[in-house]
């Protein structure tokens, strides 16, 4: 059967036409011409029909839309069946059809002016209707049309650019009927897309200081409405409050700038594994990383902040929704053009909208918000073998075929982006011979830049001179458009600019048999970046490779300049070191005016990027991946430097075993080591075991704590693939920590802040076939109070239809003081038929303890046989021994600080550290035990055994009977207390009675009081003995002129010395006043200081602080002050809690 003819450009306008008008069709029959023209801004009364001017030509119009469906349906048929003849009139009758209707509204405007009379209507009202009616007409078609598509006129409406007014709601009277008005604001639309911000604020007051929620409420409880979600304004309250199915939405007036509060009366809850699909080429899914608990609010403002405060302490991540829209089976869909043409075709669109939360952090809760479009799959296919005439003689047989994914967005942070930059550049794909040059790609740009519009046309090229190939990419010319301000330029209004377009790379390989290798370039002039890649490899002997990256902008613009360069050297079979070792390379790294981002390093262990730096593979075909990756993990910074030696050993010829490691250090800064481990074994080219360990370290000094993490990638052994990663932290800073985790944590285990990622579950695949999959995952874990491990099973056999499922799981957490443990295992096997369970069973273990001792769990047994089905469900909750631990005899603690005052280590003299002493004083014999304190100085007493000023439970599992609160003052006369006092680390844990939540979620070391500093209070300076003397002096006075003539010479040439003194030797040393300045530009005074944050006692609900609670400096002074407040008043239990400053509301 032959294809159907396909429809011209003639046709496809005129229809589209035809459906733009086809509305009048149906607003103009039976006689309800006076109610499209009052939806235009007029309302006639009936007697304006007896006017035969104006209902003749009210009828002529009518008579011509009428045609219109019926004519579009005659040139579609025509168009199945191919005839020419038919298409032809059909396309005439239409576009006839479609000027008549046209010119039949210029007839109605012409009648409408003479209607003064019957219808007493002022004159000047009815020209005015008349002049502005083409206008709103063409607003009313737009809406119409706009109405049939969904989402689409409600967010227009919303933000203003359709507007749509019931006049005469219920109206009765004939005169009066009841009509919907219509406009259309394009300036509004384009005024929202430019500045949304701007017309959220003129038309809901949204921004501004007199908001209150009195427009935006009203347009909100449409919104939900069309959406089907019942909604209704409460104005018993004030401010309003908008009620909705599962929220409350209101005014939040009481913070500035002045925003709105959202509250979740209803727990969501989502599954975001199963997308919601209607049918069809689309499904919606949420972005969500679980359950949205009631009571959630969320406080948005028109600066772009967002605050979540949730039910829970702390969320992260990614919140929000994803509409795809694509074929199940992948076929594009066809924007325009047809199949087997030229056409432009996608075959996904993703349309996103989130809100990345971040709250209960070490930073500022935030939640920026995103909406983002994405083309996936897109694909330009320009044929012109089917053309005809002179097109097809020029062009025949040149076919272009482009892929192309884009994007686009707005951020309430950022406004509106596109992925990747603000220039649009599509790359077609030309291969086009030359003689010895091949054209291999053609780029047009367009992009904006200020008041400029550059626009592009560049190729890439490739020559081969004998043994010696050359690619240059992306070069050509760049024309420049611009708008003057005097709207004078060498282009009527417009100025316009065309140069050379220098190349982004050059490219250079080489095949001489001996020598064999490549090379290439790239150009960066706008970021004032180049970077080069080398490998070259003599007689497969010794293969040199080569990474030079330079920059001549620093990150904030300004000139200045940063190297960075890798070298390696890679030596064949190896050379042979002894004991089957080999050295199979060496290398090294220089950065100058670089640093070292240990954060994006370690994330680049699990992607593989690490390559890019440790001998990487094939590196003139990785260039522009290479080149990104250094750009992440070693940016510009002035006035810092990195050397970083490699090595690469192996073990066993041919090589078994080989590692490539490299130590990285930073002057000034930390040391990291990276590095990959590979195993092949038994041999290399048929390995049963294949094990690839990509790894980093640091030693941060800046941080006190070293850690190092790994990950597992392309591992296997036999067909068992093998994942996963490993961590080891030690932290000895302001929050000492120990960390050992290889496979992850428990899972309800919640670890502190790491400086690399989660590690994964170590994830084997025992076996992975379309039938059947068993998989097992397992973790070991050790902190400084806690040992973990755990496992997980998986099985399927089957297919979708039928198939046998089930899986097992396992974890176990000890915790060592107070000594407790919990282990939790479950096991379910189940078998489901054409996607109905029909056999389940599922059994949940739990066991904890001692004291007391508890074990419960549930089996389940669940039989659904279509007709019937039965649900058993079995539980039991056993608990026996001593509700608490065995109690240790309880212990003083005054005789233990007495002992640790006692120590002679726990006193030191010291002297004020900004004293300048003007004496010297005399060293001291170190062989006797005397302290020494300096009349100036003070005398710190420190322990580390109990800590003071907070309530004292116990001493490590001992209770303490004696006292609970302690403190030091002085006896002596002639000392006092200053106002710092000596503060230790102690782990709280160990001093006070918690829940095993507590521990785990309480900062495990505090700066507590430890002691006192000593001052003497009386008369600190003094002499037993005056000594008297009597100085003689001469004074000499300079001849006055020559200090005057001094002064005018001076004057002459201070103006050039102060120039030549700015760009001296000197000035550049490094040792310079002028060098050290520029270094530190501000003064000490102005410079961003990082304070330990404070801890208040805020309510629940609102994160207010107490007005009658301070602001304490450890967590555990605030957690004190908190069980005081409960036992002064038990019903304040579940309304406060301890938070960190920064995370409390302003009062």
């Amino acid at each position: 059967m032959a294809a159907a003819r396909q429809i011209g450009t003639f046709e496809a306008i005129t229809m589209g036409i035809g459906h733009f008008l086809s509305p009048l069709e149906q607003e103009l029959a039976g006689g309800k011409a006076r109610d499209l023209l009052a939806s235009l801004g007029l309302q006639l009364p009936p007697a304006a029909d007896g006017v035969p001017a104006f209902s003749n030509a009210i009828a002529d119009t009518y008579n011509n839309a009428k045609q219109i469906p019926t004519l579009i349906s005659s040139l579609v048929t025509a168009i199945d069946a191919e005839n020419i003849g038919n298409i032809f009139n059909a396309s005439k009758d239409l576009a006839q059809a479609i000027v008549n209707t046209i010119k039949g509204f210029d007839g109605v405007a012409t009648a409408i002016n003479g209607l003064s009379g019957p219808t007493g209507i002022p004159g000047p009202v009815l020209n005015d209707f008349a002049t502005k009616l083409p206008g709103r007409l063409m607003d009313y078609l737009i809406v119409r049309n706009i109405e049939q598509a969904p989402v689409i006129p409600e967010v227009l409406e919303f933000i203003g650019a359709i507007e749509r007014k019931l006049v005469n709601a219920g109206s009765g009277d004939p005169n009066l009927p009841e009509f919907e008005e219509y406009r259309f604001h394009i300036d509004k639309l384009m005024d929202f897309l430019s500045s949304p911000l701007d017309q959220l604020k003129d038309r809901y007051d949204w921004g501004s200081g007199t908001f209150n929620g009195d427009k935006l409420l009203p347009a909100l409880q449409h919104l939900a409405n069309w959406a089907g979600y019942p909604a209704v304004i409460d104005t018993s309250v004030s401010p309003n409050v908008l009620d909705i199915l599962f929220a409350e939405i209101s005014p939040k007036t009481d913070i500035n700038p002045k925003g709105i509060s959202i509250r979740l009366v209803k727990k969501i809850e989502v599954d975001k594994t199963i997308p919601f699909n209607q049918g069809g080429d689309w499904q919606l899914e949420a972005l969500i990383n679980g359950d949205i608990e009631s009571s959630t609010a969320v406080t948005i403002q028109p600066d772009g902040n967002i605050t979540f405060a949730p039910p829970a302490a702390t969320v992260n991540g990614d919140y929000g929704v994803r509409f795809t829209s694509g074929k199940a089976d992948g076929t594009p869909f066809i924007i325009f053009g047809q199949p087997g043409n030229s056409r432009l075709e996608v075959k996904q669109f993703i349309l996103e909208a989130k809100t990345k939360l971040n709250f209960g952090t070490s930073t500022a809760p935030s939640a920026p918000f995103v909406i983002s479009g994405d083309i996936k799959g897109g694909k330009l296919i320009i044929d012109t073998s089917g053309a005809d005439g002179f097109i097809n003689k020029l062009l025949s047989g040149i076919k272009i075929e482009n892929e192309f994914e884009l994007g686009m967005g707005f951020s309430s942070s950022q406004g509106l982006f596109f992925h990747g930059s603000s220039v649009l550049e599509v790359r077609l794909n030309v291969h086009l011979s030359l003689g010895p040059i091949d054209i291999n790609g053609l780029y047009l740009s367009f992009g904006m830049q200020g008041k400029e519009f550059p626009i592009g046309l560049a190729t890439d090229i490739k020559a081969s001179l004998g043994p010696l190939n050359v690619v240059v990419e992306n070069f050509g010319v760049q024309a420049k458009i611009s708008v003057p301000d005097d709207r004078k330029g060498n282009a009527g209004p417009l100025n316009f600019d065309i140069g050379f377009k220098p190349p982004k790379g050059v490219g250079l390989s080489i095949d001489a048999g001996i020598v064999k290798g490549g090379g290439y370039l790239y150009f960066d002039f706008d970021k004032g970046e180049y970077a080069g890649v080398l490998e070259l490899s003599i007689v497969k002997i010794v293969t040199v490779k080569a990474i030079g990256l330079i920059t001549t902008k620093l990150p904030d613009g300004k000139p200045g300049f940063s190297l960075l360069i890798i070298i390696t050297a890679e030596f064949g079979t190896g050379i042979q070191l002894g004991f089957g070792f080999t050295l199979l390379g060496l290398g090294g790294l220089l950065g100058l005016n670089r640093t070292m981002l240990l954060e994006p390093l370690a994330s680049g262990i699990r992607t593989g990027a690490i390559n890019s730096i440790m001998f990487p593979p094939d590196p003139v075909a990785n260039a522009p991946r290479i080149i990104s990756d250094l750009r992440t993990y070693f940016p510009p910074y002035e006035g810092k430097f990195l050397i970083g030696p490699m090595v690469k050993l192996g073990w066993g010829t041919p090589t078994l075993i080989s590692v490539a490691f490299g130590i990285i250090i930073e002057i000034p800064g930390n040391v990291a080591i990276i590095g990959v481990l590979r195993i092949n074994l038994p041999d290399e080219n048929v390995p049963i075991v294949t094990i690839n360990v990509a790894f980093v370290g640091a030693l941060e000094f800046d941080k006190s704590r070293i850690w190092f993490f790994a990950s597992m990638f392309d591992s296997r052994i036999l067909f068992m693939t093998m994942e996963g990663d490993m961590g080891l932290l030690m932290d000895f800073g302001s929050n000492p920590n120990f960390v050992l985790s290889v496979g992850g944590f428990h899972p309800q285990f919640n670890p502190p802040p790491l400086p690399f990622p989660n590690p994964r579950r170590i994830h084997i695949d025992v076996l992975r076939t379309p039938v059947a999959r068993i998989t097992a995952e397992n973790y070991f874990a050790v902190t400084s109070n806690t040992v973990q491990f755990g496992c997980r099973a998986e099985f399927f056999y089957g297919i979708s239809a039928f198939n046998l499922h089930g899986d097992f799981s396992f974890d176990a957490l000890f915790q060592f003081s107070p000594f407790r443990f919990m282990i939790d295992m479950s096991f379910s096997l189940g078998m489901d038929v054409f996607g109905v369970g029909v056999f389940t069973v599922r059994l949940k273990l739990h066991l904890s303890g001692p004291a007391p001792w508890n074990a419960r769990g549930t089996a389940t047994l669940s039989i659904d046989l279509w007709l019937f089905s039965i649900d058993i469900s079995v539980d039991f909750d056993i608990t026996w021994g001593e509700a608490d631990n065995p109690k240790l005899p309880a212990i003083d603690a005054i005789p233990i600080l007495v002992i640790e005052y006692n120590k002679a280590d726990n006193w030191k003299a010291e002297i004020p550290a900004n004293l300048t002493l003007l004496v010297s004083l005399r060293k001291l014999d170190t062989t006797i035990e005397t302290l020494v304190l300096h009349p100036l100085g003070t005398l710190r007493i420190s322990q580390r055994a109990i800590p003071l000023g907070i309530n004292v439970d116990k001493v490590g599992a001992n209770p303490v009977q004696d006292a609970h609160l302690f403190s030091v003052e002085t006896a002596s006369p002639g000392l006092t207390i200053t106002t710092v006092a000596p503060q230790e680390k102690f782990a709280i844990a160990q001093f006070q009675e918690m829940s095993d939540a507590d521990k785990l979620s309480r900062p495990a070391f505090q700066e507590i009081d430890a002691g006192v500093e000593l001052a003497y209070s009386g008369k600190q300076l003094g002499s037993s003995k005056v000594t008297k003397r009597i100085v003689r002096y001469e004074v000499k006075i300079n001849d006055v002129d020559g200090k005057r003539r001094a002064f005018r010479w001076f004057k002459n040439i201070g103006t050039l010395f102060f120039h030549w003194l700015g760009g001296n030797a000197v000035s550049y040393s490094s040792l310079s006043y002028s060098r050290k300045k520029a270094m530190v530009p501000t003064l000490a005074d102005d410079r961003i200081k990082v304070a330990q944050p404070g801890y208040v006692v805020a309510g629940v609900n609102d994160n207010k602080p107490l007005s009658s609670a301070p602001v304490f400096a450890s967590e555990a002074h605030a957690h004190d002050y908190l069980q005081k407040t409960f036992i002064n008043n038990p019903g304040m239990i579940e309304e406060i809690h301890v938070i960190p400053t920064f995370e409390a509301t302003a009062v």
